[in-house]
């Protein structure tokens, strides 16, 4: 995990070859470049682990989950490229990912209304 002051750290070292009149292009690239990663690694970590989403027990992200895989009974349902909801949620995030997969409500309805597969079969069987 990139800290703050890991960042704050490469940030004035960025600044100081900056300032410097003998750095090369290359040099100062690289150290742009290493700012800019712990920068999106720190945004990516605030994103995911302050959202409020997160603070939720996950007892009330599977009812959430369950309501959503219910709901896709209804003909108005919208589906996002002919997926499921139990794809999609599962794929939403490794925090979700790990809910959903250890979920079995999720995964014990069939909605026939999609077009099968083997592979979508073999999904549900297993």
């Amino acid at each position: 995990m990139v800290k703050f002051r890991d960042l704050k750290k490469s940030t004035e070292d960025l600044l100081l070859i900056m300032e410097s009149n003998s750095t090369s292009p290359t040099v100062l690239r690289d150290a742009f470049t290493v700012v800019l990663e712990k920068r999106a690694k720190l945004t990516d970590y605030i994103n995911c682990h302050c959202s409020p989403i997160y603070r939720l027990p996950t007892e009330i992200l599977v009812l959430i989950f369950e309501l959503a895989v219910d709901q896709s009974d209804d003909p108005d349902f919208p589906y996002v490229d002919e997926q499921l909801p139990e794809f999609i949620i599962s794929h939403v995030s490794r925090h979700w990912r790990g809910i959903a997969v250890n979920s079995p409500s999720l995964w014990t309805k069939w909605v026939s209304r999609i077009t099968t597969s083997n592979e979508l079969l073999s999904i549900y069987c297993h």
